[in-house]
């Protein structure tokens, strides 16, 4: 009972505090959060983390590439080939003990710059994987780092940071298709279930 107290003492604090501090954000995101905060009550840490990441225009993996030296941080793939390497010969060696199958799929969720993927499917060649009937997916969000995996993979600039207009963040299927030399394609996904259950 007094750990029930003591909670809803803290869930009262924090949302005292978030009243009282509505004037001291300028950020219009910030505001936003705090007026929905005021208006229905507490929010869930994963609302709150999928409105920060990924509102269309102040989210933060929105609209720029935060990777690296002018970014926020850096990820494993970043920093060598190895890492990708290694698991791409670690999905060989899966593929293989699944006797092969002809038809299969490579999931990466949030691909960053789409260096991991890059290394991955750059030991499929090395190794000589047949790759025709292999469909890549990558699930991301953002159009600023969907261009950027494009470039990463296909070698084509990068093209402008938008979605197109007649797609929206409920649109069902990929909203970008590209074909590799391999063979293999390259689908971007902005939800885990719209990528097709495919089996061989």
């Amino acid at each position: 009972m007094a750990r029930i107290a003591q909670f809803r003492a803290l869930q009262f604090f924090s949302y005292s505090r978030v009243v009282q501090c509505h004037r001291c954000y300028s950020n219009d995101l910030a505001k936003g959060i705090i007026s929905k905060i005021k208006a229905t009550g507490p929010i869930t840490m994963e609302e709150y983390m999928k409105v920060v990441l990924t509102h269309p225009e102040k989210g933060y993996y929105m609209s720029r590439d935060v990777f690296g030296k002018k970014g926020d941080f850096i990820t494993s793939p970043e920093i060598s080939q190895v890492f990708g390497e290694l698991i791409g010969v670690w999905i060989v060696t899966e593929w293989m003990m699944a006797s092969k199958p002809k038809k299969w799929q490579l999931v990466e969720l949030g691909p960053g710059r789409g260096t991991l993927m890059a290394d991955i499917l750059r030991v499929f060649g090395v190794l000589k994987v047949p790759l025709a009937n292999l469909s890549v997916h990558m699930v991301e969000l953002s159009p600023a780092l969907s261009a950027i995996q494009e470039q990463t993979l296909i070698g084509s600039p990068a093209v402008d940071n938008t979605v197109p207009t007649n797609l929206s963040m409920n649109h069902e299927g990929p909203y970008r298709s590209r074909a590799l030399r391999s063979g293999a394609t390259v689908s971007w996904h902005h939800n885990l279930k719209d990528i097709p259950l495919e089996t061989g």
